[in-house]
């Protein structure tokens, strides 16, 4: 038996496991008889129920706080068995943390899957006025609206204490979230996407607001995703201190102090 690191194959791997993993676990709760949740329009608070689900689910494979057995702690990760070229099995492991990946686009579109298709779209009548055709210039198709103008617009939201609603600027980029589901980001490209994916850019923001480099409305960030973030960095190895005066700025700030009214339930 052979164990591998691969970066690269484990990471995909854990991503079309978690995605199988929300397929299931919403056909599952859309066909219990003791729930009721619509797949075309659940209302916020099921969804807010399936994210918790699913998150904790996943973590508990990844369990930094470990399992005790014979007086040795033990941790438990994910590994994937294949077959090796003499016929040796190979156990392929990676440093993508699988929980991660559970947020809210790819649960959203779990549930998407779940409803019925769309009818095809009926034809336009002749008394219905004709569309303009698409324009055949060169250049790039213009915004919906302007990037500028919509940072001020969150901004001004945050500044009224309109629920659910962040600024931050991550990679040196500045990010607008709007909670919701699934939650909206908007911002210019970032330049290390490979390394930024929305619940990295999430995690980033919660920690640039409780630096007081971000602004946040109340009710913006969901509470368990806080404590697990404090708790995953708490867990690090003691030569992580970086990690772990994270965790106590953000337990001081949203646990013990006015950070709270910036979570939800």
């Amino acid at each position: 038996m052979t164990v591998l690191t691969d970066d690269t194959a484990f990471e995909a791997l854990g991503e079309a496991l978690v995605r199988g993993h929300l397929d299931l676990l919403a056909r599952l709760i859309r066909d219990h008889a003791l729930v009721e949740i619509d797949p075309t329009s659940p209302s916020q608070e099921a969804l807010d129920l399936i994210f918790d689900l699913g998150f904790f689910t996943v973590a508990t494979f990844e369990e930094k706080s470990g399992l005790d057995f014979g007086g040795v702690k033990h941790l438990p990760r994910v590994a994937f068995e294949r077959p090796g070229p003499d016929g040796e099995t190979e156990f392929v492991i990676g440093s993508t943390i699988l929980h991660g990946l559970v947020d809210e686009p790819r649960l959203s579109e779990a549930y998407r899957a779940l409803a019925p298709a769309a009818p095809a779209p009926a034809r336009i009548s002749p008394q219905a006025p004709a569309r303009a055709a698409p324009s055949a210039a060169k250049g790039p198709a213009p915004m919906p609206f302007k990037i500028d103008d919509h940072h001020k617009d969150i901004a001004l939201k945050i500044k009224h204490d309109v629920e659910g609603h962040a600024q931050a600027t991550v990679d040196h980029t500045l990010i607008s979230y709007s909670r919701g589901w699934p939650g909206t980001m908007t911002h210019v490209p970032i330049p290390n996407p490979q390394v930024w994916g929305f619940p990295e850019i999430l995690e980033q923001m919660i920690v640039e607001v409780a630096a007081g480099r971000g602004i946040a409305s109340p009710k913006t960030f969901l509470e368990t995703r806080v404590l697990h973030m404090i708790k995953d960095r708490e867990l690090y190895p003691s030569y992580r201190a970086d990690k772990h005066q994270e965790a106590a700025m953000l337990k001081a700030f949203y646990v013990d102090g006015d950070g709270k009214a910036l979570l939800f339930t």
